[in-house]
């Protein structure tokens, strides 16, 4: 697959430039500064986004072996791989009375099914702790970010999807991916709009778009406006709010929907 490279803006030189300061701290605590240029006071108009990479706040101790949201890179094994918390390989099915929303799924190819109303999938604190990692938690559930050229599916290369850690909803696809020099794993779209919710973000003293995913609310990253064609935009994800299947393993992932589809039309 092609990497397409957008053209080096003032916005990514800046982000670059953070992200390489924060090259030797990723495996150390610590603050590290917002990696887009210079920020504006938010004002009451309408959303727009300031370009430029997420804002990363600490990292944690990763050791000898780098673990991010979901994914476990080994030295002797390049395959990135679903953790323990995939909650569809554990059989729970959430509540019937929550809410239900408008998603989509994948079949075993990767082509995103029909969308149709499935149920949210909420849980307590508790619950979300012992479900995640506490760096997973830190960042899908309190809107973290994790150190830029640090997270573990930033240089993935192969073909696949990627899914929610915290719900397993696909999320977006490996010919969506391209190499935006920030630091995060970028995209230009997701498998389908209505897997990814956008909200207002003003931390920081800017305004942007926070993304998270549609069915658990789980923080995803940023989305702005400087990506390549056709969209023009840059959805900007943090590792540890990803896991990722190759294709060629997709079978048993659109198994599971399949029937997830067929309890829910019942």
């Amino acid at each position: 697959m092609e990497i397409m490279k957008p053209t080096l803006t003032l916005s990514f030189a800046v982000a670059l430039a953070a992200g390489l300061l924060s090259l030797s701290a990723c495996n150390k605590e610590g603050p590290v500064a917002p990696s887009g240029p210079s920020a504006k006071p938010p004002t009451n108009t309408t959303p727009t986004s300031t370009t430029g990479g997420d804002p990363a706040t600490t990292a944690s101790n990763t050791g000898d072996q780098t673990k991010t949201e979901g994914t476990e890179v080994k030295s002797s094994e390049t395959n990135t791989t679903a953790s323990k918390n995939d909650p569809s390989s554990s059989g729970e099915k959430p509540a019937s009375n929550v809410n239900r929303v408008k998603l989509t799924l994948i079949d075993a190819e990767g082509k995103p099914t029909k969308a149709m109303l499935l149920p949210r999938v909420e849980k307590t604190e508790e619950e979300w702790r012992s479900l995640l990692t506490a760096e997973q938690f830190r960042v899908v559930r309190s809107s973290g970010t994790e150190r830029p050229f640090c997270g573990a599916l930033l240089d993935n290369k192969k073909e696949g999807v990627y899914f929610c850690v915290a719900c397993n909803l696909p999320l977006f696809a490996s010919n969506a991916k391209f190499n935006s020099g920030t630091g995060w794993p970028s995209f230009f779209q997701p498998i389908s709009k209505e897997n990814v919710a956008e909200k207002q973000d003003l931390s920081y003293g800017m305004v942007r778009v926070e993304i998270n995913c549609a069915r658990c609310d789980g923080h995803l990253g940023h989305v702005f406006e400087d990506g390549p064609r056709p969209t023009g935009l840059r959805y900007c994800l943090n590792s540890e709010s990803l896991t990722f299947t190759e294709t060629s393993k997709l079978k048993p992932v659109a198994e599971k929907f399949a029937k997830e589809i067929e309890e829910a039309q019942k």
